[in-house]
């Protein structure tokens, strides 16, 4: 994401101008959707093994092949949701107080009922859904976790200290999960 994000990304703000020519449009445009979205599975698919590997430890066994797999299958998905990219990205002209400048923008769609439907889709499958299924896997996980005595010999004082290190923990969980959520959603509705 650092290589083709944040780069082309603040040139275009910073220059309020699209400087890298017509080719290179849907070719950022494309990596920067897939990069993103690879990256959001990959950490999905990493939550998803946890949960597995602390509440059913017994049930799923990954293995190199599977984990291979799941890898191909992230990577095929991302670029399809990509690969749309590559169809509606061109740069047109834009003038603004007498000066043309250079913009790069999803322009070629049929109608903008579809921009809207890919724009909601693309939403829902690499935000709202893998935000529902991670804090479901992490809460599970929480839960699993939280009335647990570590093993080996405890003390009734470093259980109780520990008591207090988790209610910590998960009241500093919260807090980022709210700012993260906060976030998220003050990016969404800037965008509009």
């Amino acid at each position: 994401m650092a290589l083709f994000c944040m780069p082309f990304t603040f040139t275009e703000v910073m220059l309020q101008d699209w400087v890298f020519g017509d080719m290179m449009c849907p070719l950022v445009r494309f990596t920067q959707v897939l990069s993103v979205s690879v990256s959001i599975y990959i950490l999905l698919a990493i939550g998803i093994d946890r949960y597995y590997a602390v509440v059913h430890p017994l049930k799923i066994r990954v293995t190199r092949s599977r984990a291979k797999m799941v890898v191909v299958v992230i990577w095929i998905v991302s670029t399809a949701l990509a690969s749309v990219q590559l169809v509606v990205s061109r740069t047109y002209d834009f003038f603004w107080d007498g000066i043309v400048y250079d913009r790069c923008d999803e322009i070629m769609w049929p109608t903008p009922k579809w921009q809207l439907v890919y724009t909601l889709s693309l939403l829902g499958v690499t935000y709202v859904i893998p935000l529902i299924l991670l804090c479901g896997a992490y809460i599970g996980i929480g839960l699993k976790m939280w009335g647990r005595r570590a093993p080996g010999n405890s003390n009734r004082r470093w259980d109780q200290q520990h008591e207090r290190d988790q209610e910590k923990d998960l009241v500093l969980f919260y807090i980022s999960l709210v700012l993260s959520l906060l976030s998220g959603a003050r990016g969404i509705k800037g965008e509009e």
